[in-house]
This record gives structure tokens, sequence and C-alpha cells, in this order.
């Protein structure tokens, strides 16, 4: 993505901002317990949903910030509690296609 209008808060121009939301789901087979790949007291599912706010300056810069909460077995304060993750990235493109 190459914004428009490259950031530049003077100019009050602040580039191009895309927001994103993603939900993924695991289920294991039970032949992975059954057959003694997996423990017994491990998680049978896993569900996360994130969402993403992704910022690109100009065509050289790109900055993410995302958080996802994964629940495990669908519980939330089950024996696995619920996990969160916080990312940032700062990306840089040294040879943009303009």
């Amino acid at each position: 993505v190459i914004p428009a209008a490259p950031f530049d808060p003077a100019r009050h121009q602040w580039g191009a901002v895309q927001l994103v939301v993603r939900h993924s789901r695991l289920n294991l087979d039970p032949a992975s317990f059954t057959g003694g790949f997996a423990s017994a007291t491990a998680s049978r599912t896993a569900s996360a949903t994130g969402v993403a706010a992704l910022l690109y300056a100009n065509a050289y810069v790109k900055y993410v910030f995302s958080y996802e909460r994964t629940v495990f077995d669908d519980n939330a304060d089950g024996k696995r509690p619920a996990e969160h993750a916080l990312v940032f990235r700062l990306q840089l493109n040294l040879q943009p296609t303009l």
C-alpha cells in the first residue's frame, strides 16, 4: 500500500490506515489423545480473536499494532487460562514499488 497523502502532521496528512479483525479456531482430532500423541490433560480446542491497526506512513514505513486473545476448551477460566498477546511492529521497505 502506498498512501496518496504520506504522513505529514503539519499538513494534516496521516498516510493510510487499515483496520483488521480475525478469528480462528483449532479443533484437535480425538485420535491424537487416544493414540498417545497428546497428553490426556491437553486442551482439545483453541479459539483466537484478534484486532489490528496498520498505519502506512509512506511508501517506505509501515507500523502494525495488534492484540489477540486465545481461549482454550471454550472456557476462559478453565484449567488453562486465556492468553493475551500484544504485538507492535515497524516494517521498512527499502525498495518500494512506486
